[in-house]
């Protein structure tokens, strides 16, 4: 995902559908830009999972700030969470990915599995993980 400030085009006199980004015309000039935007970055997403002795249960989420979100699950920021019936949570495991979609995914998949074997296996080895939703 890149981030960057809005570009500024030029205007045509004849009126914007004959600029020719207007057009869609494909050739020597591509339609879409190829390189990242000027001034743009790379932002890294986590896939984390959390536990609480108090409660003795896991938690699987995603986020780009790490420090900031385990603070919003120890505050019980979330309303309606599971996370708020504790206030112990630690990281037992982060992994980056270079998005947020395929975090999600790697997220979605680890909940689907519904299981904390699953978990406490993945929680030691985890380096498949992260190959199989980094190449997708």
């Amino acid at each position: 995902m890149y981030i960057c400030n809005p570009i500024k085009r030029e205007f045509s006199s004849a009126g914007s559908e004959h600029l020719p980004y207007k057009q869609g015309v494909t050739g020597s000039n591509p339609v879409t830009p190829t390189k990242p935007p000027k001034g743009g970055f790379f932002i890294m997403h986590y896939l984390y999972i959390i536990h609480s002795s108090k409660i003795d249960r896991y938690y699987i989420g995603e986020t780009m700030d790490l420090e900031k979100r385990l603070s919003q699950h120890n505050n019980g920021t979330f309303v309606g969470c599971f996370t708020r019936r504790s206030n112990d949570w630690k990281y037992k495991l982060t992994i980056e990915f270079s998005s947020k979609a395929k975090a999600q995914k790697a997220e979605r998949f680890i909940k689907k599995m519904n299981s904390r074997k699953f978990v406490q296996n993945l929680i030691d080895e985890y380096d498949w993980l992260k190959i199989r939703f980094e190449n997708d």
